[in-house]
């Protein structure tokens, strides 16, 4: 079964706390975030039914700076994944990660 089959079962079922284990995320768009003073937005593409692509982005999310790094980078990587949960809820349909980041 694939990662985004096994989500959507466990969406029906109950709410889940998107990327569980946030050790296997990559955390550098945020400090790029900060470093450049800006907004951060995730972009994702979704087909269409009659089969065309659109391109589209969430609500900016805005980089907050904290005293401790880990904490940083932790706090605004949520930031920007819960926008991407909005995202992946509304069509899990038209979401697939090429690395699993769930715990088994």
């Amino acid at each position: 079964m694939t990662d985004r089959l096994k989500i959507q079962k466990k969406c029906q079922v109950q709410a889940f706390v998107f990327l569980v284990n946030l050790r296997h995320c990559p955390f550098f768009y945020t400090r790029f975030g900060l470093e450049e003073g800006v907004k951060l937005r995730v972009a994702y593409c979704k087909r269409k039914s009659d089969g065309r692509y659109i391109v589209d982005c969430s609500a900016p999310v805005e980089m907050r700076q904290y005293d401790d790094l880990k904490e940083e980078y932790e706090k605004n990587a949520q930031a920007t994944l819960r926008e991407a949960e909005k995202i992946i809820r509304k069509e899990p349909e038209h979401w697939l990660m090429l690395h699993p980041v769930w715990e088994k």
